[in-house]
């Protein structure tokens, strides 16, 4: 194992680029510890950093596996005769995250800008060609071959976009489409061999926003996806508004008839983010994620003491709120 001041010094002059020498501490947890410590290139992604070595500390730093997995689990394969779907658990895709958030607190995650698309497709060659070239787009990409998993993925976190195929293994995509209609509005489009009036009939009439027949050309399938985003982009809105709450987003105050709120940060935020999503059930990890962002180390409680605090706010009485609505095994709904 390299010096970490000597791993430093080589990406400094040039020797090693920098993308191998993240790759190197990733396989490496020791070195990652220490990597916080120094080079002056990742002052700005300190606080980050130290953050996720904590986590990393807590959970363990080696589990032996020969791709270097640094969290005990990692994404497996389904045994022969299962369609050879990747699966994973709910714990192994907290792992995966953390993973992902150590990249991004070290330098080469995604920005926050991009935009995020789960694709829900039982034939692997197909999902790995979709998620590959969406990638290349400049999408950040999750995926799954199995119903009941990418539900519960649709739930935890928050997408731009959904990619379902109709026929999957333990829950089909039509019942996925009909659930999500429920509980969210993030766009969905529909993928299938079946091209009759009928089916496309009842795929969008169950909440799809678009309908795709197998076989389509890979230039189609962007087109409609960058057609679809583009529909759903939020309209610019300085101002939310319900009953005698109001919200200026550009000065961050808060008010109740007439009178201003003094609410901190994160609770603007927290209040703003369920003011744009009325009626609608948002999950604690949406609303962790969205809040807080996806490097933050705590957990779901802490959304649950904001919300509390919000309640004593912006409720007549707190102990039966009207307005931010507990959605038991959810998380929060905010009615107007």
């Amino acid at each position: 194992m390299f010096n970490i001041e000597t791993l430093a010094e080589r990406q400094r002059i040039g020797l090693y680029s920098r993308v191998s020498v993240i790759g190197y501490v990733l396989r490496n947890p020791g070195t990652a510890l220490a990597w916080r410590a120094t080079a002056a290139t990742r002052r700005t992604h300190r606080t980050a950093t130290t953050q996720w070595v904590q986590v990393w500390r807590a959970r363990g730093t080696s589990c032996g596996c020969t791709h270097g997995c640094p969290t005990g689990k990692h994404i497996r394969r389904k045994a022969p005769g299962q369609g050879g779907v990747l699966s994973m658990d709910a714990a192994t895709r907290d792992e995966q995250r953390a993973i992902g958030d150590v990249r991004t607190a070290i330098g080469i995650g995604m920005a926050d800008s991009k935009q995020r698309l789960l694709i829900v497709e039982d034939d692997e060659t197909l999902r790995e060609t979709l998620s590959y070239n969406l990638a290349r787009e400049g999408y950040e990409v999750a995926s799954s071959g199995d119903g009941g998993e990418a539900l519960d993925m649709a739930r935890e976190s928050a997408y731009d976009l959904i990619v379902l195929d109709v026929m999957l293994p333990t829950l089909d995509g039509l019942s996925i489409c009909r659930i999500l209609r429920k509980e969210q509005r993030t766009p969905i489009i529909l993928l299938t061999a079946r091209s009759g009036e009928v089916d496309r009939i009842m795929g969008l009439e169950t909440g799809a926003d678009d309908y795709v027949v197998k076989p389509f050309s890979l230039g189609e399938f962007l087109a409609r996806v960058r057609a679809v985003l583009r529909r759903a982009a939020p309209e610019v809105t300085t101002r939310l508004e319900s009953g005698d709450l109001s919200l200026d987003l550009i000065g961050r105050r808060a008010y109740r008839s007439e009178e201003e709120l003094r609410l901190s940060h994160k609770e603007f935020d927290l209040l703003a983010a369920l003011m744009q999503n009325v009626g609608t059930a948002l999950s604690r990890d949406r609303l962790l994620q969205q809040v807080w962002g996806y490097d933050y180390a705590g957990d779901t409680r802490t959304v649950d003491v904001h919300i509390r605090w919000l309640r004593e706010k912006i409720e007549v009485d707190p102990a039966q709120p009207q307005r931010i609505i507990t959605v038991r095994g959810v998380g929060y709904r905010f009615e107007e």
